[in-house]
C-alpha cells in the first residue's frame, strides 16, 4: 500500500530512471527541460543562447560608447572654434581701444600745447595761492583748493605749535615716532616740488602690458613742463627706447595673471647691478647705455614709476610728488592695510600665540589667483603671529585670507572692517577694498596719497611697524618642514644696500599687471627725520627699489 505514494505524499507510479513520481515526469522528463518553460530542452542549446546574447548587448555598449565619444569630441571642437573666434574678437577689440587711446592721448597734447598758452601761468598762480606749513613748524594753514596736479590742499584749520604738540601727545606716540604729525592728512605746500618725468618713460610699463589703470591726465602739466627743456626734447626717443631695454635687461620680474597677484622674485646675482651712473653734466647713463636728461634726474637717478610720492611724516608736508591723488591698483601694498586691521581687533597680545588651521580654500584662493603665498598645506596650523608675518615678509595670500578668517569670521566681514578703516582715515572717497589679498578688481583702487595714509597710520601701531620692519622669519613646525618655514622681505634686504640718506626701516610691496611694480616704504633718515614714500606702476622690482632710493637720496634732510 505504501508503494502506492511517492514522497510528498501523493499517489502515483516510481519510474527507473529516478525515484520521482509521475509528475516530475510530467513536467521535466528524463531529457531536460520541456518547451513550456522557454528553453530548448537541452541545457547547451541555453548555454550558447545566452553567450549569443551577451556578445550582442556588449555590440551594443560598445556602439553607445563610440558614439558618446564622438558627440564629446564634436562638442570640444565646436568650444574650441568658439574660444578662437572669441580670441580674434578680443584682439581687434585690444588694438581697437589702443589706437583710440593714443589718438585720444595725442589730441589732448596737442590741444594742452597749441591750446593752453596761459596754463603755466595758471598753475603758478595755483601754486602760489597754497597752504604753507612754515619753516619752523609754528603755523598751518590749507585751503580746500586743488592744485592742476589733482592734490588736494586739504580742510585743516590754522593750527598753533601748542595745538599741535597737545595733539600728538593725545596720540601718545612711542619715542620712536614721537614727533609724527599727529592728523591722517597730508599737506601740499608752495615748497612741494613736481617729481620730473623721463619723456617716454612714465607709460612704458602701461606701454608694454597694455593694462593701465586710471588716467593720464595727472600727468599732462609735468608732460609740459618738461618738453619746453629743449635737452628733453632731444632725449626724449633716447628715453622712449627703455620700453624695451631695461624690459629685456630685467628677467627676474614674474608676471602675474590678469586676476591674480604676485611679488616679484629678484634673483640674487642681480642685486650688484647698478641702475645707471651719473655724468659729469648731470644726466644720466642707464646701464643699457641710454642716456636721461639731468631735467628728469632725481638724487643721481631717475624715477621709472609714473606715480610718486614723499611726505615728511613729522610736519604732513608732501615734499615731492607726481600723480599722487590718481587712482591706482594697490595690488599687495593692500596688505598693510590687513595687518592694521587685524592689528586693532586683536583681543589681546596673547592672541598672537593663538593656533589656526590653514584650509583647502586659503590656498587654492592664493593659487587660483596666481599669488604668492607661504605654501603651507591644508590642515597645517599656524600661530596668529606666523599669519601677521607671513602676510607681509612673503606677501603670503595664504596667511591674509587666514588672518582675515581668524579676525572676522569669513573674509566679507573682513573687507568691511577694511572699509571701515578708510571712512574712520578719510580716505573712503578714494580708497575702497574688495579683498585682504590685493587681488584685482576694478572696485579695489586706492591712490599713493592714501596708501601714504595708511602706512602712517600702521607705523603708529607698535605691533604693525614690527611686522613691517622684520627682514625674516620662521613659522611654526609644519607637515612638510618641522623646522619651519623661514620667509624673508626681499625688498629691505635689497634696499639697505642702497644710498637711501638714511635707513628704510618699513616695507611692503605690491604687484599685479594692472598696477605695475609698487611699494611704499618709511625712512628715519641721517638727519633723524621721518619720511614716507609710495611709488606704483615700476616696469620691475629693481626698479621700484631705485626709485625709492632716489626719492630718499634727494628729498630727506
Amino acid at each position: 500500500m505504501a508503494d502506492q505514494y511517492n514522497r510528498s505524499g501523493r499517489p502515483g507510479n516510481y519510474d527507473d530512471g529516478y525515484q520521482n513520481d509521475r509528475y516530475y515526469d510530467d513536467g521535466y522528463g528524463d531529457t531536460g527541460y520541456n518547451d513550456d518553460a522557454g528553453y530548448s530542452g537541452d541545457y547547451d542549446d541555453y548555454v550558447d543562447v545566452s553567450e549569443e546574447d551577451l556578445e550582442r548587448e556588449q555590440q551594443r555598449l560598445n556602439r553607445e560608447r563610440r558614439e558618446k565619444a564622438q558627440q564629446r569630441r564634436r562638442r570640444r571642437e565646436q568650444r574650441e572654434r568658439e574660444l578662437r573666434r572669441a580670441q580674434r574678437i578680443t584682439v581687434a577689440m585690444i588694438v581697437l581701444a589702443i589706437a583710440a587711446v593714443v589718438a585720444i592721448f595725442f589730441a589732448v597734447r596737442y590741444a594742452a600745447q597749441h591750446l593752453s598758452g596761459g596754463a603755466a601761468v595758471t598753475a603758478q598762480t595755483a601754486s602760489s595761492a597754497a597752504s604753507e606749513v612754515s619753516t619752523d613748524g609754528s603755523t598751518v594753514e590749507a585751503s580746500a583748493e586743488a592744485s592742476t596736479d589733482g592734490v588736494v590742499e586739504g580742510d585743516i584749520s590754522t593750527y598753533s605749535a601748542e595745538k599741535i604738540a597737545e595733539d600728538r601727545a593725545a596720540k601718545n606716540y612711542p619715542s620712536e615716532i614721537a614727533t609724527f604729525w599727529p592728523y591722517y592728512q597730508f599737506l601740499e605746500t608752495s615748497n612741494t616740488v613736481t617729481i620730473p618725468s623721463v619723456p617716454g618713460y612714465d607709460d612704458k610699463y602701461s606701454a608694454s602690458f597694455g593694462t593701465e589703470f586710471g588716467t593720464a591726465t595727472g600727468n599732462e602739466t609735468s608732460s609740459q613742463a618738461v618738453s619746453a627743456d629743449e635737452e628733453v626734447v632731444a632725449n626724449s626717443e633716447a628715453a622712449a627706447s627703455l620700453v624695451t631695454t631695461e624690459s629685456a635687461a630685467d628677467t627676474s620680474t614674474v608676471s602675474a595673471t590678469d586676476t591674480g597677484e604676485s611679488e616679484e622674485a629678484v634673483s640674487e646675482d642681480s642685486s650688484s647691478e647698478q641702475s645707471s651712473t651719473t655724468n659729469a653734466d648731470g644726466s644720466v647713463t642707464s646701464k643699457d647705455g641710454t642716456v636721461v636728461p639731468a631735467s628728469a634726474v632725481v638724487g643721481g637717478d631717475y624715477i621709472g614709476s609714473k606715480y610718486a610720492m614723499i611726505v615728511n611724516a613729522d610736519t604732513g608736508e608732501i615734499i615731492a610728488e607726481k600723480n599722487a591723488c590718481e587712482r591706482i591698483v594697490p595690488a599687495s601694498m593692500t596688505k598693510v592695510m590687513t595687518i592694521l586691521v587685524a592689528a586693532e581687533h586683536l583681543k589681546s597680545e596673547d592672541s598672537l600665540k593663538d593656533m589656526v588651521t590653514l584650509t583647502q580654500e586659503d590656498e587654492d584662493y592664493a593659487y587660483v589667483n596666481g599669488s604668492s603665498a607661504v605654501c603651507w598645506m591644508p590642515g597645517d596650523t599656524a600661530s596668529v603671529e606666523d599669519l601677521f608675518y607671513g602676510t607681509i615678509l612673503p606677501s603670503g595670500a595664504d596667511a591674509a585670507m587666514a588672518l582675515a578668517e581668524y579676525t572676522a569670521g569669513d573674509m566679507d566681514s573682513f573687507v568691511k572692517l577694511m572699509n571701515e578703516k578708510c571712512e574712520e582715515l578719510g580716505i573712503s572717497d578714494t580708497t575702497h577694498f574688495m579683498n585682504p589679498v590685493g587681488v584685482y578688481d576694478e572696485n579695489h583702487y586706492s591712490t599713493p596719497y592714501d596708501i601714504a595714509i595708511i602706512m602712517k597710520a600702521a607705523l603708529e601701531n607698535d605691533w604693525c611697524r614690527k611686522v613691517l620692519a622684520e627682514h625674516t622669519w620662521t613659522t611654526s613646525p609644519t607637515s612638510v618642514h618641522p623646522e619651519g618655514i623661514t620667509v624673508s622681505n626681499w625688498f629691505l634686504r635689497r634696499i639697505e644696500d642702497q644710498d637711501n640718506n638714511g635707513t628704510v626701516q618699513c616695507a611692503k610691496t605690491g604687484f599685479v599687471n594692472e598696477s605695475g611694480s609698487c611699494a611704499v616704504s618709511y625712512q628715519v633718515s641721517n638727519g633723524g627725520g621721518h619720511y614716507i614714500a609710495v611709488t606704483a606702476n615700476a616696469i620691475s622690482g629693481w626698479r621700484c627699489i631705485y626709485d625709492h632710493s632716489a626719492l630718499y637720496r634727494q628729498y630727506t634732510k
